[in-house]
């Protein structure tokens, strides 16, 4: 197992340039219609620490929904989901205004 090493922003940008083919790392800035500028990435400030704005404090699970109306099929993405790396499955049943039309 490998440890990560913490880059520099500069060392940063320079990988991003080669994985943009040479493309300038401004060229992944957009701006909205009401002309926010919006940056692929933004650094956390030094003297703020991340923090969840959640009800129920603890750590993070990821849910995939499941909504394949078929058995055998839904079973099988449900396995290959949770082998992937999901904590959690989300059933979509049919009449449910949220199935879509699925489940």
């Amino acid at each position: 197992m490998t440890e990560a090493v913490a880059a520099t922003e500069a060392e940063w940008r320079r990988l991003v340039e080669r994985a943009l083919g040479g493309r300038p790392f401004e060229s992944l800035i957009s701006t909205t219609f009401e002309g926010l500028t919006i940056a692929p990435l933004y650094q956390r400030p030094a003297t703020e620490a991340g923090h969840a704005l959640r009800q129920k404090p603890g750590a993070w699970a990821l849910s995939q929904r499941m909504d394949h109306p078929d058995i055998a099929t839904a079973n099988a993405m449900a396995r290959a989901d949770l082998i992937g790396g999901a904590d959690a499955l989300t059933l979509a049943i049919f009449d449910a205004f949220a199935a879509r039309a699925l489940g």
